[in-house]
């Protein structure tokens, strides 16, 4: 199988080279959080230093091992170096740990270019990249009022705005190195709570736009988004109340945000990870749990697309597949197709069989950075087609041996009722002729003798073509044919016909037969004051029937290899149809089966007992 949209590492040597990339950035990431905690450990602007200075070294930790992980998992995906960043990027901002105005300063700014570029990241994931103009215009519009009022801040304020409660400096922070213009505390405390506002607003806007996607109606993106959600909402509502309520000298309560903010801060990587873990998960299990199902349905290209796309939960999935005779797709239901082109809301993946196209699949782009997945679809779609292709030979190979049957059954009959029966009607005219002109009484007698012997061997002949198919059969349908069947049989039987009407011969011969078979199996094995009832009908646009007896019952699983039941069995499947024997010592026995049909009924019939 060859993917031609999801591109993928050719070579041994690429992959090593990436492996070798991931082992750097975990090591950077080590010396970062390490970096992080020493040099906030000892901090006289903090609160509870050395408590902070490790809350921040695991956050750095867990973005860079989320982010190697991930680049690791996908080297073909920007995911695992965009969360890695976010990790170096907080040990830049862990710098307002120091008491000195231009570290501080440069921690500040790095936490609230932090702050957008964790507005950018969320709404990238699950993927590497925005995924709608609206997104890209949201946090470039987010970027441009942040820099704005930032600018604004550094010219104007004596102090820098308060952040978060793992980066708030309390009432000991240094002076803005930066400012230009000397302003009032008012100005300052204006300006400030200005730039938390724009931030608060576009966390909150934020958390909107994921809610947003998190009610996709595509499964797999939502598995995806929902951790992450969640995890945000608790990071970004912490930090936006406790940025403004210290900026407006509110005195929230510094421990319990504290706690909440790391709490948020290191679920957002374990959130990222868990993500791919549930969408993958998801994919895997229910695309299996459908597979359960298959034996069930009929295998057609429309019930693989259905189940593949049910396995993704994903409502815009299609299946292609390659018709060589028109030297193209064609989708589910046979009609040309043609293959869009690779976009932003879906994705397309070729797979080709031995070289040659063989389907493709339309699916959501999130499954661009699941080869696994995709292969995995690939290689089932493949394997339930092929199947499908099996099937359906197989049914039609059923449905030409039971037209050529019905064929050489009235060909026989024909035979039979033009043939043999007409010259033993001569023979029989003949001995009459003769028998009037014979004055020996022996020799007459003899002659009466050849015209009875003549007379039995025109009835045999006629009951063998009325078993080959049933004249009854033909011109009346199957229950008035079962009713003349049992006619002729010593067993009292009841036979019941709620509206079989009629069907392609092939049906009628089939069924009919196959209730025969059953009728004479109880008779003959039901016990002599057992009663058979005989039921036919239709449901919808198929035949069922039914033959009962309150017989001495059996054991189906230890005669499954009879002749009787594997006659029956065969007869039913050759017209794609269901039978089933409900049977147990002491408990009767039920047959009972269904066939399609193509052809309504020709009249409503209302039930009715035909007698026995």
């Amino acid at each position: 199988m060859e993917p031609a949209v999801v591109p993928a590492l050719s070579d041994q040597s690429r992959a090593g080279s990436a492996a070798v990339t991931v082992a750097g950035v975990g090591a950077l990431g080590a010396l970062a959080a390490a970096t992080t905690i020493i040099g906030g450990w000892h901090s006289s602007v903090m609160q509870d230093p050395e408590v902070t200075a490790v809350l921040k070294g695991l956050t750095v930790a867990s973005y860079v091992a989320v982010g190697a992980y991930t680049w690791w998992h996908r080297p073909h995906s920007r995911l695992g170096p965009l969360v890695a960043v976010a990790g170096f990027l907080y040990t830049a901002a862990a710098l307002t740990a120091s008491a000195r105005p231009l570290p501080f300063a440069v921690g500040r700014l790095t936490t609230a270019a932090l702050v957008t570029y964790f507005v950018y990241l969320f709404l990238c994931f699950p993927r590497d990249r925005l995924s709608s103009a609206f997104e890209r215009r949201f946090v470039l519009l987010f970027a441009a009022a942040t820099s704005g009022v930032w600018v604004v801040v550094l010219v104007l304020a004596d102090t820098l705005p308060r952040s978060g409660a793992l980066s708030d400096c309390m009432e000991r922070c240094p002076k803005n190195p930066f400012q230009a213009v000397d302003g009032s505390h008012t100005l300052t405390q204006a300006v400030n709570l200005t730039a938390n506002t724009i931030t608060a607003l576009g966390l909150l806007a934020l958390i909107v736009l994921l809610v947003r996607r998190a009610d996709s109606p595509a499964h797999l993106r939502r598995r995806a988004i929902v951790p992450l959600l969640y995890a945000a909402i608790v990071f970004s509502a912490t930090y936006a109340i406790y940025s403004l309520l210290s900026q407006a000298n509110a005195g929230p309560n510094v421990h319990l945000f504290r706690i909440l903010t790391a709490a948020g801060a290191i679920a957002i990587p374990a959130a990222l990870l868990v993500g791919q873990f549930r969408g993958r998960i998801f994919a895997a299990t229910n695309l299996w749990r459908l597979l359960e199902t298959a034996p069930g349905h009929g295998l057609t290209p429309v019930w693989v697309e259905d189940l593949l796309g049910s396995s993704l939960g994903d409502p815009s999935f299609a299946l292609a597949l390659w018709a060589p005779e028109r030297n193209g797709y064609v989708d589910a239901l046979g009609a040309p197709f043609e293959l869009p082109a690779p976009s932003v809301g879906r994705s397309v993946t070729r797979i080709d069989r031995e070289g040659r196209p063989a389907i493709a699949l339309l699916h959501d782009p999130l499954l661009e950075d699941e080869p696994e997945v995709v292969d995995g679809l690939g290689a089932t779609a493949l394997m339930l087609l092929e199947n499908a292709r099996l099937v359906e030979g197989l049914q039609a190979s059923r449905a030409r041996m039971v037209e050529s049957g019905e064929r050489e059954r009235l060909r026989l009959e024909r035979n039979l009722h033009d043939g043999a029966q007409q010259r033993l009607m001569a023979i029989r005219i003949k001995l009459a002729l003769a028998r009037e002109h014979v004055g020996d009484a022996e020799l007459g007698a003899q002659l009466d003798e050849l015209d009875s012997d003549a007379a039995a061997a025109v009835e045999e002949l006629r009951e063998l073509a009325h078993g080959i198919y049933p004249t009854v059969l033909r011109e009346r349908g199957l229950a008035e044919a079962l009713k003349a069947f049992l006619q002729t049989t010593p067993a009292p039987i009841r036979i019941v016909d709620r509206g079989a009407g009629r069907a392609a011969s092939g049906i009628e011969v089939a069924v009919y037969y196959c209730s025969l078979e059953a009728i004479q199996n109880a008779v003959k094995h039901a016990g002599p004051d057992s009663s058979i009832t005989v039921t036919v009908g239709r449901s919808g646009r198929r035949i069922e029937f039914e033959v009962a007896d309150n017989g001495v019952g059996f054991w189906p699983d230890r005669h499954a290899d009879g002749m009787g039941l594997v006659s029956m069995r065969d007869r039913i499947a050759a017209v794609d149809g269901e039978l089933e024997v409900d049977s147990s010592p002491g408990r009767g026995t039920v047959v009972s089966g269904s066939v399609p049909v193509a052809l309504e009924p020709v009249a409503d019939s209302p039930e009715r007992e035909l007698g026995s």
